[in-house]
């Protein structure tokens, strides 16, 4: 371990590249390890422990969360003295991990939000969400009746007239905040915002205030933090936060028709697109521009709203990301309602690249009837075909030899939800865009032509775009800018994406087969087709289908 708390696990009389080629897998050379060590402290408290790259480890008999998927650490009480630490370390060939500890400062302690809204122009929503964490360092429990959030020291641009409160009733907040714990803490504000006479909506960070935190019954400042709101323009994009199914609160990206003063009547049409991994809302909705032949650019749509969701950690627009992406749709309307831009949640456009690629198979498979069209890009069926990078699972695992067989079944029954193509007769009659560059590195494009061919097989219009090569000269992978021209949109906007996407934003619902197969692994998670949808099967999380049959009369 080095002086920053970097572990090196290395195996040098292993030879992995034997092992992968004599075993035809990947996957064999994802390796496992035990490390174990005492974590020594001088003194009782709350601590600290931030481990980057890690899933779990056990510090003496707690179970705690790693920071794969967070920049903040977990707290934990803590005696003097040394504690065992085990950690479970996993990863492909040589891997690693890194922990830091450090004692809590204070009993209570106010983290940022991990986004904050925007103030939009357009007059989007005027009761936004932030979603501070609270950190309990202390050694007592406390009731959340005892906190209380106000907005001080209020700050505007020179542009703008504004006011930010935070509501007084809050019933989203957990009822108390135990020792050593990290609770996210829904807020919902109240904002106005508008130009000054004479002035435009500046395109800028606009709005400043501390959020502080006070004990109710000793009117004590426990925490503060700073927070910046933005300023976005009526043809930019903008981030709103929302209440998401769980509870907590999430963030997604839009952009507004761009139809100036000739936009067609309300209700507009969604054109819903899902991200990759580590691409964030803004940047996903921004990758919908072309050119203006002016030197800029041209965001979105004409036709329709321009959505991009997203939710932290693994959820591959499954399972949870397929309810977050629902609940922005939720969201969208209900922000727009009573305003001449709002929205049809019935009339959904899906997209999306990479992950995103494969939520828009996910997401269109599960709500067929409310589908316009869907063009996944640069995705795939099911992450256990993806190989060793993507961790396969029970493959070459030593805990196959531990295994019941009938629990593994149980196992990848659970998850079986995930693969795509069992459920293809789903969106029979429907259009489909496959977007697909012929040197992808990333995702093998067997993954996008197989679930491509799945679909047509089950009766999907299905149409494959697979670019070779790029208006550069160059190989086309996993993504790029510029298919036929500078700046022509690329692998999910050129001209091909753009004239499906608006040909079908215009349109109406593709019209309802004579005959089509209604198919669900998990009853909870599909809407229905054709009106037709599934409540119950008789063995959960198995495959079950109804043939449906239209007849004149």
């Amino acid at each position: 371990m080095d002086s920053n708390g970097h572990v090196r696990l290395s195996y040098p009389v292993t030879d992995f590249r034997f092992i992968t080629h004599t075993l035809k897998s990947e996957a064999a050379s994802n390796s496992q390890s035990w490390a174990v060590g005492k974590l020594k402290v001088s003194s009782d408290g709350v601590y600290i422990v931030h481990c980057p790259g890690l899933h779990t480890l056990e510090i003496g008999d707690r179970i705690m969360r790693g920071s794969i998927h967070t920049d903040t650490g977990f707290p934990i009480n803590l005696t003097e003295g040394a504690h065992p630490v085990y950690i479970k370390v996993s990863g492909q060939n040589e891997n690693g991990f890194q922990c830091s500890v450090k004692p809590a400062k204070g009993e209570i302690r106010m983290l940022p939000s991990d986004h904050t809204p925007h103030l939009h122009d357009g007059k989007f929503s005027n009761k936004p969400w932030l979603a501070p964490k609270v950190l309990n360092m202390g050694q007592e429990w406390l009731r959340s009746a005892d906190l209380e959030f106000k907005v001080e020291d209020l700050r505007v641009h020179a542009d703008l007239q504004a006011t930010v409160e935070v509501l007084p009733d809050q019933p989203h907040l957990p009822m108390v905040l135990a020792p050593g714990i990290l609770l996210q803490m829904p807020l919902q504000l109240r904002m106005t915002a508008s130009a000054k006479k004479g002035s435009s909506f500046p395109d800028a960070d606009c709005v400043f205030f501390a959020l502080k935190l006070y004990r109710r019954s000793t009117a004590e400042v426990l925490s503060s933090e700073r927070i910046r709101l933005k300023c976005r323009q009526k043809h930019q994009s903008f981030l709103f936060t929302y209440l998401d199914d769980d509870g907590s609160v999430s963030v997604s990206a839009a952009i507004r028709p761009r139809c100036g003063s000739k936009c067609p009547k309300p209700p507009f049409p969604i054109a819903l697109t899902l991200s990759g991994v580590s691409v964030g809302p803004l940047n996903q909705a921004d990758s919908y521009k072309v050119g203006d032949g002016k030197g800029g650019f041209l965001f979105g749509f004409q036709e329709g709203w321009t959505l991009a969701p997203e939710r932290a950690g693994p959820h591959n627009w499954e399972d949870w990301g397929f309810r977050t992406a629902m609940s922005a749709v939720q969201a969208l309307a209900l922000a727009t309602k009573d305003t001449d831009m709002f929205v049809d949640v019935n009339r959904l456009y899906v997209a999306g690249h990479s992950r995103g690629g494969h939520g828009a198979w996910n997401v269109g498979l599960r709500i067929p009837d409310r589908l316009l069209a869907m063009s996944p890009a640069g995705g795939w069926t099911y992450r256990q075909y993806g190989g060793v990078s993507w961790n396969e699972d029970f493959v070459h695992d030593m805990q196959n030899s531990y295994l019941d067989p009938t629990l593994l079944a149980i196992l990848r029954r659970c998850m079986i939800e995930g693969d795509a193509a069992p459920v293809a007769s789903n969106i029979k009659g429907i259009d489909v865009l496959v977007r697909q560059g012929t040197a992808d590195q990333t995702v093998a494009p067997f993954l996008n032509r197989r679930m491509a061919r799945n679909a047509a097989e089950a009766g999907a219009n299905v149409q494959v775009s697979e670019i070779a090569r790029t208006h550069n000269g160059e190989n086309a992978g996993h993504w790029w800018w510029d298919t036929q021209k500078p700046n022509d949109g690329g692998v999910v906007n050129d001209e091909i994406m753009r004239a499906f996407a608006t040909s079908h934003l215009k349109g109406k619902h593709p019209i309802l087969p004579e005959h089509f197969r209604v198919t669900v692994i998990n009853p909870s998670s599909f809407s229905g087709r054709g009106g037709l949808r599934v409540l119950q099967t008789e063995v959960p999380l198995r495959k079950a289908y109804v043939d449906v049959y239209q007849r004149p009369g």
